[in-house]
């Protein structure tokens, strides 16, 4: 999936979760919770907050009304639903997210250390065991050895099956790659296979910039092969 798909699909959702503003919504809404309940229904509006040090932000609730006339309706909170699926019926367009933790503020991704509460989020690659999911955030304070800078980053995450955590890794929107490479690493520390290709010719920056998801589809060859 190429950087403006990816860009597409923000577009995408965008779309979706300005429903509320028209008369009668387009997007109905699937749903399962945690008990297995399914609930279908209508999307009136959502509701999102940004966490930990880098001011990511993820969904957090959706209302869902019976009527797609309504303008009133249940809220679905992140702790109480594994996943939702968005479908837009004019353009048949769907969004699929995951109901996940995020890692804990200031714990080192390694560590699996879940946040206080979980969120929805965007999922924009599906592999055979690993699954990538696309976020946004305001600009990103690096701290480095000698000095800080600002970097202007879009916010990826992974999960594995059987994890409840996503891990955030970021792409600069910028020419800044200060440091990268080793902030990969901590992003993946848990495979180490992972921090030997970060670290080897067969992997570029550049291409990196351009599609983002070439970590995903290395780390999923890596988990399939069980290596």
């Amino acid at each position: 999936m190429r950087k403006s798909l990816l860009l597409s699909l923000l577009i995408v959702l965008l779309c979706a979760l300005t429903a509320s503003a028209k008369k009668a919504s387009t997007i109905k809404c699937e749903l399962i919770l945690n008990d297995g309940k399914k609930v279908e229904g209508w999307l009136v509006k959502d509701k999102s907050e940004t966490y930990g040090p880098y001011m990511v932000k993820n969904v957090t609730d959706f209302v869902v009304a019976t009527s797609r006339e309504s303008k009133e309706g249940t809220s679905y909170n992140a702790d109480d639903v594994k996943e939702i699926k968005l479908t837009n019926e004019v353009s048949g367009e769907s969004l699929e997210y995951k109901s996940l933790y995020a890692v804990k503020s200031f714990t080192m991704p390694k560590s699996m250390t879940p946040s206080p509460k979980r969120y929805f989020w965007l999922v924009v690659y599906k592999g055979k065991k690993v699954t990538g999911y696309i976020s946004t955030a305001s600009n990103r304070v690096v701290t480095g050895v000698m000095s800080s800078y600002t970097e202007r980053s879009l916010p990826f995450s992974y999960s594995v099956d059987g994890d409840d955590i996503a891990v955030t890794y970021h792409v600069p929107m910028d020419g800044t790659v200060i440091g990268k490479q080793a902030d990969l690493k901590r992003m993946f520390e848990r495979f180490p296979q992972m921090c030997e290709y970060i670290d080897s010719k067969d992997f570029s920056l550049k291409a990196f910039k351009k599609n983002p998801l070439i970590l995903l589809e290395k780390l999923d060859e890596i988990v399939t092969s069980g290596k």
